[in-house]
């Protein structure tokens, strides 16, 4: 065994002090030394994850850029349609000259008059629809009881100060 100081400070206080720790050396059976052949088995073993790792990275690099290239083409083939509608815009003609404002008006007064005179149908076609609630007569209310009297719990009331041993 080895007797080793190592300083360590206490919090709140700026002094060092010293503490004791004991290294204890290594006991009980040391590790069994792997032999020549297990060594090259393992070698072998770590050979063959390595390829195996570099092959399985090869052949993710190959379908990422075939499908890269694939979608390129895709992109390519969109753009070619998007480009082939493209027509001259179609000519057109100037805008009429605005009408007369009373002129509008009259025409606006005339479709509001035609537009009133179709509610008012629909209104009465409505009502014939609605079947008419029929009427019943009130029914005579009973007049209420008057209630009933109350308990009457304390009979004679009794006067606390009149014996000095009724607290």
């Amino acid at each position: 065994m080895v007797e080793l100081y190592k300083p360590f400070r206490y919090k709140g206080s700026g002094v060092y002090k010293m503490s004791v720790y004991v290294k204890n050396e290594k006991t009980g059976k040391p590790k069994r030394k792997l032999s020549k052949k297990q060594k090259e088995h393992l070698d072998k073993v770590r050979a063959k994850a390595i390829e195996a790792c570099k092959q399985k990275k090869r052949d993710r690099l190959e379908v990422e850029a075939r499908v890269k290239a694939e979608l390129k083409e895709r992109k390519k083939k969109e753009r070619v349609k998007k480009e082939k509608p493209k027509t001259p815009p179609p000519e057109t003609s100037p805008a009429p000259a605005p009408r007369h404002p009373e002129e509008e008006f009259g025409n606006f007064m005339a479709h509001m008059e035609r537009f009133e005179k179709m509610r008012h149908e629909y209104n009465l076609a409505q009502q014939k629809l609605k079947p008419k609630p029929t009427i019943n007569p009130p029914k005579p209310q009973q007049k209420p009881q008057p209630p009933t009297p109350a308990i009457n719990i304390i009979s004679q009331p009794t006067n606390p100060y009149t014996s000095a041993f009724n607290w």
